[in-house]
């Protein structure tokens, strides 16, 4: 089971999905060079967990980590 979060800075142009695997805390950054829109989010995020192990991916739990801003 992964949740991620794209972070994404208003200064840098630049923007990454951060996929955690829940159990084993595992942490893949996903570079998002066209920027973090929902179809080019998709796309980054779908590839990147096409190169993982297949038991590592069954559920994503979206969490764009607004929560913890204070």
């Amino acid at each position: 089971m992964l949740g991620g979060r794209p972070d994404h800075r208003r200064q840098q142009r630049s923007s990454v999905a951060t996929l955690t695997e829940r159990n084993s805390r595992q942490t893949l950054t996903v570079g998002l060079p066209a920027g973090y829109d929902a179809p080019a989010t998709a796309a980054a995020v779908t590839a990147a967990l096409a190169r993982q192990p297949r038991h590592m991916v069954k559920t994503l739990t979206w969490d764009q980590g607004r929560e913890n801003l204070g």
